[in-house]
C-alpha cells in the first residue's frame, strides 16, 4: 500500500528573533504588520486583478463536493455588513474576523468547542449592537420558569462583568452549568475576558440524562463546592472567579466531560498561531469582504476574496498538521512570521501555491461542534450540516438568546417513512423501524445518495 507523503511546512530558522519563520507565496509589508485594519484607515488598495487562470482553477474548485463554501457562506458575510451600518468599521471587521477564525477552528482545526464573541460596556453585553440582555428578557416573557431562570442568571453575570471589566486585576470569569432539558446532554458556559471591553464565551457540552443532575452537581461542585436538586438553581446561580485561574479552570473542565490533555492543547496551539500566524491575512480577507459591499458587490473583489480564504485554510491545514506531527513542548517554541502583502497580492501565485496540493482545501467530516443541521431536504444526508455565522447570530438573537441556539441541536434525525429517531453521526444507513435506505429515499425524492 502506498503512503502518502505529507508535505511540511517550509521554515528557516531566524537567529536574530531565536524563532522559526515560514515561508509563504506573499510576503510580508511592515505597515501591515502595524495595523490589521486597513480598511477602517481607509488606505485600501485594490489588489491585482484575479487572472484568467485562477478564475478558472477557481470554478473547478467549487464544482467539488466539500469545497469550504458549501459551508461558510460569503454571501452571509455581505449581509452581515449590511445589517450593521450602525457599527463603526473596526467593530464589523472585528466579528468577521472572528467568524473566519471560529470557522477555522471547527472545520480545520476540529477543535471540540464553540466560541461567541460579545461586546460589553456600562449598557451590558451586547452582540454586533443587539444587546443580548433583551433576547433573554423576550425568551422569559414567552417562556416558563427554565427561561426566567436563565433570565435571571444572566442578569448576575451582566452586572458582575461591567463592574469588574473596567480593572484587569478585578476582571471576573463566569462559568455557568446549563442541565439537560430536553436531550440527553447539557452545556457549561464560560464567559471569560478577552480583550479590552470583549468577552469571549465558550460553550462545553457533556452528556447527562435529562432525568438526571449527577454529572451538573459533579461539575457545580468541583467549581463552587455545592449542589442542587432542581434545575433552575443551576441556572440561577453562575459562579465566578478571577480571570488570572480562569485558563487551568477551563481545562479541568473540558478534561472532566471528556476532552483528552492532547487535544485541549492542540486546540490551544491551533487557535493560538490561527490569530499570530493568519490574522494579518484575515484581516486583509475581511478588507476585501467590506470593500465589495462598498462597490456594490464586485464580482471581482468576491472572487479575491474567496481566494485569499481558500489560500487561508490551506494554511490552517499546514498548521494544524504541523502540531500535530510534533510533541507539545516543541510545538510552544515555533513561532512562525505572519506572510502577506497588503496592497500586492498575487492571485496566480496563491492558485500555485494550492494546486501543488492537488484540489484545494476540503471539508473532511463536517465541522467539531454541535451545529444546525439542514435536513429538510434529505433527512439522510449528514453533509448538509452548516456554520453558524455572524448573520445567522445576528439574525438569532432577535429571537432568543444565543446560548438557546445550542441547545437545541439535533443529535438524532427522523426517518422520512417512519418518522423514527435516527442517531446523527453513527454511520447508520438504514432506519433500524421500516429499513427505509438512503438509496430508497434517493430514488423516491429524485436526489442523488448521500454518503
Amino acid at each position: 500500500m502506498s503512503r502518502r507523503v505529507r508535505r511540511p511546512i517550509k521554515t528557516v530558522c531566524c537567529p536574530r528573533a531565536g524563532n522559526f519563520r515560514m515561508l509563504n507565496q506573499i510576503e510580508v509589508t511592515p505597515r501591515h504588520q502595524q495595523s490589521a485594519t486597513l480598511y477602517s484607515e481607509g488606505n485600501y488598495s485594490s489588489p491585482h486583478l484575479v487572472t484568467s487562470e485562477a478564475r478558472h482553477w477557481l470554478f473547478e474548485y467549487e464544482k467539488q463536493e466539500n469545497n469550504i463554501f458549501k459551508y461558510y457562506s460569503i454571501d452571509n458575510e455581505v449581509a452581515f455588513i449590511r445589517n450593521t451600518k450602525d457599527l463603526p468599521p473596526d467593530q464589523q471587521q472585528f466579528y468577521l474576523q472572528e467568524n473566519v477564525k471560529r470557522f477555522l477552528a471547527e472545520f480545520v482545526g476540529k477543535v471540540p468547542y464553540t466560541t461567541i464573541p460579545y461586546s460589553i460596556s456600562d449598557g451590558g453585553f451586547d452582540y454586533a449592537g443587539m444587546k443580548v440582555m433583551d433576547s433573554y428578557q423576550k425568551a422569559a416573557d414567552l417562556g416558563g420558569e427554565r427561561e426566567k431562570a436563565e433570565t435571571f442568571g444572566f442578569k448576575k453575570i451582566e452586572n458582575e462583568m461591567k463592574s469588574s471589566i473596567k480593572s484587569d486585576e478585578k476582571a471576573l470569569s463566569a462559568f455557568w452549568i446549563s442541565p439537560p432539558k430536553n436531550w440527553d446532554y447539557g452545556f457549561v458556559f464560560a464567559l471569560i475576558p478577552d480583550t479590552q471591553n470583549h468577552v469571549r464565551e465558550y460553550i462545553l457540552r457533556y452528556d447527562e440524562p435529562r432525568t438526571t443532575l449527577g454529572v451538573s452537581n459533579y461539575l457545580m461542585h468541583m467549581l463552587g463546592d455545592t449542589t442542587y436538586q432542581n434545575t433552575d438553581d443551576f441556572l440561577r446561580h453562575p459562579l465566578f472567579m478571577k480571570k488570572n485561574s480562569t485558563d487551568e479552570t477551563l481545562a479541568i473542565i473540558m478534561r472532566t466531560i471528556g476532552i483528552d490533555e492532547n487535544t485541549i492543547s492542540q486546540s490551544r496551539q491551533f487557535e493560538h498561531h490561527i490569530d499570530t500566524i493568519l490574522g494579518p491575512g484575515i484581516a486583509l480577507y475581511t478588507d476585501a469582504i467590506m470593500q465589495a459591499v462598498q462597490s456594490k458587490e464586485d464580482p471581482e473583489l468576491i472572487t479575491q476574496a474567496k481566494l485569499l480564504l481558500i489560500q487561508l485554510c490551506r494554511q490552517a491545514e499546514q498548521i494544524k498538521a504541523e502540531i500535530e506531527s510534533y510533541s507539545p513542548s516543541v510545538i510552544q517554541t515555533l513561532t512562525p512570521v505572519p506572510a502577506y502583502n497588503a496592497t500586492q497580492v498575487d492571485y496566480s501565485g496563491i492558485v500555485a501555491n494550492i494546486s501543488y496540493f492537488d484540489k484545494g482545501p476540503l471539508v473532511s467530516g463536517g465541522g467539531s461542534c454541535p451545529s444546525i443541521q439542514d435536513t429538510e431536504t434529505n433527512p439522510f444526508d449528514q453533509s448538509s450540516q452548516i456554520f453558524m455565522s455572524s448573520f445567522d447570530y445576528l439574525q438569532k438573537i432577535q429571537k432568543g438568546p444565543l446560548e438557546s441556539l445550542f441547545k437545541k441541536v439535533e443529535l438524532s434525525f427522523k426517518c422520512p417513512a417512519c418518522g423514527n429517531p435516527i442517531p446523527s453521526g453513527k454511520g447508520i444507513e438504514v432506519c433500524p423501524r421500516c429499513n427505509m435506505s438512503k438509496e430508497k429515499y434517493a430514488q423516491m425524492v429524485n436526489s442523488k445518495r448521500c454518503d
